[in-house]
């Protein structure tokens, strides 16, 4: 017993019960304290694992987005192919009056 406790003259199951109690807020909140490391570890773990999945997504935007230019630089490519060999067309249609050849065989 300490020196305080025979001073005060606190009974020997009061001062250890003061003693469990205080030992066992003590062992809470060490616990609270580990609980709330697991937690903040377990927050960062979900965080990390949404931005991965935030940037695999944006990642997959962005490759789908190539591939939709990619497409349309195609299509524009070939409407434009075609524009040009219907121009081509058009002029060998028209004889050389500059009349149009509904045959379409062409002016021999």
């Amino acid at each position: 017993m300490s020196s305080k406790a025979r001073d005060f003259d606190i009974p020997r199951n009061v001062l250890d019960k003061m003693c469990d109690r205080l030992g066992g807020y003590l062992d809470r909140k060490k616990s609270e304290k580990e609980l709330s490391l697991d937690a903040r570890e377990a927050d960062v773990a979900r965080r990390e694992e949404k931005a991965a999945a935030t940037q695999k997504q944006l990642d997959d935007w962005h490759y789908n987005l190539k591939a939709k230019e990619e497409r349309l630089k195609d299509k524009e490519d070939r409407l434009q192919a075609r524009e040009s060999w219907w121009h081509h067309d058009y002029k060998r249609q028209k004889g050389p009056q500059g009349k149009h050849n509904p045959g379409g065989k062409g002016w021999r």
